[in-house]
């Protein structure tokens, strides 16, 4: 079935795109069929005390408490519930799952071949698979010896909704109605449970703490809004956080909403998926790649920025994006743009190219809120500008997901800039 509304996102992009003199030949024009695969291990053991396998890869292998299971099936699904792989342990309780290491995966051990008087803490997991090195182990215990929480639980209910495309605004609760499509898994840190028919679930027996909750998301997924509140009495909020880490596959990202539960509370949390705008209302990015040494800065391309500039015929005014591609175009040369960052620190600049393009460079430099502006054109209130996550991503078949842009005086920023792993790809029509 075609994906309209990626087609949608593609003509703009591309139309854009069009007016640039080899622009295109860097832009991938359909999604590949085939992604990488990679031989990833999945394990099954039977534990007669509570310990974690860590790594076999690092050469730990399956602890001395704990023996292989056999015959276990193991299931493989991405984020929209669409099962990737599956396989069956064998005597070694190991099997090898065909799928790219890269992205979210649902693993799911089957109840087949588990022996009486053993269970897992878990049936399911959810594992970010950044690396080449990942694998997934499910402990089955000795009931004997299955962990006994020694702290108090509660229950987290989950609306997961969608919101219109690029949506903008600020009312989610009465734009964003649309149903996930698919069944969701909803997982609150080891407790989980799917939504139905009507987008809710509830997770029960949710310890309590910091809980870490994910919900729906799909590769057209720019942002999360996440809010939660106290069942019984919606008007008290509850203080609520949301992570998201790059994803190295090129195409999505992972949300992870955060939010304290006390000892048998109640909370309702909204998970609301925006497509194809990353509007910046996440809290804190995380880039699965940075070492300790890069941590805390832009770094292994993240940082990347180009920009392309165009005039405008005189006196007019772009209605949208779309407006301004189709009537400006005229390649504005050695035309300044400077970064600089919160603080009055200049990050990177540069002049622009006979195709009006310049590309600058934050890696290496300290993560920071910053602006972009040019000494030569400082009223910027009739200028159109847009964003989209980098189309040149490693997989080559990334769609274009536009980057929410805020024009202040004199200079304009990127709300939550630094989870695209490709860098930007900005446009910006100058009006005159």
């Amino acid at each position: 079935m075609t994906n309209w509304r990626s087609v949608r996102v593609w003509s703009l992009a591309l139309s854009i795109l069009a007016l640039l003199p080899g622009a295109l030949a860097t832009v991938p024009t359909a999604r590949a069929q085939d992604q990488p695969s990679y031989k990833f291990p999945v394990f099954s053991i039977q534990c007669d005390a509570f310990v974690k396998m860590e790594n076999s890869a690092k050469g730990e292998g399956i602890p001395p408490e704990c023996k292989a299971l056999a015959g276990v099936t193991i299931t493989a699904y991405d984020t929209e519930s669409t099962q990737l792989a599956n396989c069956t342990t064998d005597d070694n309780g190991t099997c090898t799952l065909n799928i790219s290491p890269n992205g979210t995966r649902i693993f799911v051990q089957s109840t087949t071949g588990i022996p009486d008087g053993y269970r897992p803490v878990s049936s399911i997991q959810r594992v970010f698979t950044y690396t080449e090195f990942a694998e997934v182990a499910f402990e089955n215990y000795r009931n004997d010896v299955f962990p006994q929480r020694d702290y108090g639980t509660g229950t987290v209910k989950v609306q997961s909704r969608v919101c219109p495309d690029k949506y903008a605004g600020d009312d989610f609760a009465n734009d964003c109605s649309t149903l996930p499509v698919n069944d969701q898994w909803i997982f609150a840190n080891d407790a989980y449970a799917t939504t139905g028919t009507d987008g809710n679930a509830t997770v029960r027996d949710v310890p309590t703490g910091d809980v870490k909750l994910y919900g729906g998301q799909s590769t057209l997924t720019g942002d999360i809004f996440f809010s939660c509140y106290l069942t019984k009495d919606p008007s008290q909020v509850l203080k609520t956080s949301v992570t998201v880490t790059a994803q190295y596959d090129a195409i999505t990202r992972d949300f992870e909403g955060h939010v304290n539960l006390e000892p048998r509370q109640n909370i309702t949390c909204l998970w609301y998926e925006i497509p194809f705008l990353d509007r910046g209302l996440w809290d804190t990015a995380v880039n699965p790649m940075a070492t300790d040494d890069t941590a805390g800065t832009w770094t292994s391309g993240i940082g990347e920025l180009t920009f392309y500039a165009t005039g405008c015929p005189a006196g007019f005014v772009a209605k949208d994006l779309q407006d301004a591609s189709t009537n400006c175009s005229d390649k504005v040369k050695d035309f300044p743009i400077t970064i600089t960052a919160a603080d009055g620190t200049e990050l990177a600049t540069g002049e622009t190219n006979g195709d009006g393009q310049v590309q600058l460079s934050l890696d290496g430099k300290p993560v920071t809120d910053f602006t972009i502006a040019a000494a030569d054109h400082a009223d910027i209130s009739r200028d159109t500008i847009g964003c989209f996550a980098n189309p040149n991503a490693t997989s080559g078949d990334a769609d274009p997901l536009y980057q929410a842009v805020t024009i202040g005086d004199g200079s304009w920023s990127i709300p939550g800039f630094g989870d695209d792993d490709s860098g930007l790809l900005c446009f910006w029509y100058l009006a005159s």
